[in-house]
């Protein structure tokens, strides 16, 4: 993976930085995350993807490390119920693969029992008096 910023398709909203599908900062990425996920679970899966773009940042751009590449981030976020795809197509043109992410994994509770609403206000307004983009950005 390169150093360059991580590439999704954001949703469009006047309230999310994401405009051109382009990640540039940590809130870009909790804006684009924070629809499905609580402030929790964008601090996993922020933590992930930062582990694997250093793991992967300085390989080559061969097919085996790219489907690598691939597997893990697909792996490791459903592991923290992320569901992801990733085109690492980019990569042989020197740019940041795409990482689209679809919402949470089947069978989370969040298709049975829906979003915890009460649990990401609560989140929200904790992160605003920490000065956080998401619950946790700081450390405890």
């Amino acid at each position: 993976m390169s150093d360059e910023p991580m590439k999704v398709d954001a949703p469009t909203s006047p309230d999310l930085a994401a405009n051109d599908g382009i990640l540039r900062t940590v809130k870009d990425f909790s804006n684009v995350l924070t629809t499905e996920l609580t402030d929790d679970e964008i601090g996993k899966a922020f933590a992930i993807v930062v582990d694997i773009q250093s793991k992967y940042a300085h390989r080559a751009n061969t097919v085996e490390n790219l489907e690598f590449l691939r597997d893990e981030v697909t792996t490791r976020l459903a592991e923290v119920g992320v569901l992801v795809s990733i085109d690492p197509t980019p990569c042989f043109y020197g740019e940041a693969p795409i990482v689209d992410f679809l919402g949470k994994v089947a069978g989370d509770a969040i298709h049975t029992h829906g979003f915890d609403h009460e649990k990401k206000e609560w989140e929200v307004r904790r992160a605003t008096e920490r000065g956080e983009d998401f619950l946790g950005q700081k450390g405890n």
